[in-house]
């Protein structure tokens, strides 16, 4: 069945599967795995990177994903077909400051045995 999920959030880039080539994706509702296995460009952190991909990282949204869907092991996973089956993809930036601490201080243990 081909489906479409609309505003969805990826969830883990590494499900806890053997399969590299799947991440998890939620709008809110239960998580669902996506599979790389069609012919896009997209890509997640455990994967190999190759040059020309798109690198999925957690915090990432996407407009819409569309693709068949299969129901295996109590979860369900949709298989984008191409690129056209992924919407707009939103990246997550992280801004790093240098600081230098003012001061510090060593504590007692809490509780202490």
């Amino acid at each position: 069945m081909l489906v479409r999920f609309d505003t969805v959030t990826v969830t883990a880039t590494d499900p806890g599967f053997n399969d590299f080539y799947q991440f998890e994706v939620s709008n809110g509702t239960a998580p669902i795995l996506v599979a790389l296995d069609g012919r896009n460009t997209f890509s997640t952190p455990a994967d190999t990177i190759s040059k020309g991909t798109t690198v999925l990282k957690v915090g990432n949204r996407i407009s819409s994903i569309t693709g068949i869907l299969f129901y295996n092991n109590n979860r369900y996973k949709v298989i984008p077909r191409t690129n056209a089956d992924f919407g707009t993809v939103t990246g997550v930036s992280v801004t790093r400051t240098e600081a230098i601490p003012g001061k510090y201080a060593l504590d007692q243990n809490y509780p202490n045995p």
